[in-house]
Parts: structure tokens; sequence; C-alpha cells
């Protein structure tokens, strides 16, 4: 088995999804993997134009509405 620590954005959940916040993180966020904290922000945010909000802007525009970092663990298993 290999690990692989790293990170991932989830979103805010509310009082009435509570319930099924492990099922909603791990489909919402499983796309935002990095190894890095700016790398799950990057890969959360997307491509940015040129012009365009700042990075770090993108960010905070993000976190304000609820999104946040949380470590996470790839695990590889070998058949």
């Amino acid at each position: 088995m290999i690990e692989i620590h790293g990170f991932v954005i989830v979103p805010p959940i509310n009082k009435w999804d509570e319930l099924y916040k492990d099922k909603i993180w791990i489909d919402s966020s499983s796309h935002t993997f990095g190894k890095t904290e700016v790398q799950a922000w990057r890969r959360f945010i997307g491509p940015i134009e040129y012009g365009s909000i700042s990075f770090e802007d993108r960010i905070y525009h993000w976190f304000s509405r609820g999104y946040k970092l949380k470590k996470a663990k790839l695990e590889i298993y070998e058949e």
C-alpha cells in the first residue's frame, strides 16, 4: 500500500445536510486533492485568466463563502 498525504477543499455544510457530510465532501472534493495547500486550491479554482483577480483574492472569495482546506490521505493498493 502507498499513502500520499495532501489536502482537499471542502464545501460548507448546512445543518440539514450534516448527516450526509461525508458523502458530500467525497463527491465534491476528491477532484481537488493536491500534495500542497496551493495545489489543492489551484485544482479547485481552475485556470486563472490574465487580467482577472489575483489567485489570493480568489481563495479569499471561496474561503469567505465557507469553503475550507482539509488534510487528506490517498491510499493506493496493489492487487
